[in-house]
């Protein structure tokens, strides 16, 4: 499935395009299991639970902030991974979640001291636990062609459906 016919399954075509492009990057082409996040946050020391405690820059970031947004967005993540309300999927799959999950992700990414591309093949091994982002590359001039192409493939399917009704 290309980007076009992506944002037409996710209902997003009424979206401006940047919004559209800005969903497209995100997607996974499956859900994350969150047993697998929780393996991810440990295996990298992002946070874990150790023996007093949960540790780690986000653990460390969170007791070391008064800011509310932060502390929230923590707090989500936990609830998400941990709480009475955790979860088995993270849905990269949904738009809505999909930007929810990379915004938390951003906050954790944040977090660590690590160089430009390190931090970024972080964000890489996050999402191949989804199977990756295959339209993460996508641009406007791209998303524009595969939408032509789309019309243009629909406008031949419905002249060659007409003939065949003559």
């Amino acid at each position: 499935m290309n980007a076009y016919e992506r944002t037409l399954q996710a209902d997003l075509v009424e979206l401006p395009e940047t919004q559209q492009l800005e969903i497209l990057q995100v997607l996974t082409l499956q859900n994350i299991a969150a047993q697998d996040v929780i393996t991810w946050l440990r295996e990298r020391k992002l946070w874990f639970e150790g023996q007093q405690g949960y540790r780690g820059p986000v653990q460390a970031a969170y007791a070391g902030t008064d800011n509310i947004q932060l502390k929230d967005a923590i707090d989500y993540l936990w609830a998400t991974l941990f709480g009475d309300q955790k979860v088995s999927q993270i849905r990269t799959t949904e738009p809505q979640w999909a930007m929810e999950v990379n915004g938390v992700l951003e906050v954790v990414l944040g977090l660590t001291d690590l160089p430009e591309d390190e931090e970024e093949q972080l964000r890489i091994s996050f999402y191949e636990m989804g199977g990756g982002r295959p339209w993460r590359g996508t641009n406007a001039a791209a998303l524009a062609a595969e939408k032509a192409a789309h019309e243009q493939a629909l406008a031949e399917a419905e002249v060659k459906r007409l003939a065949d009704e003559e």
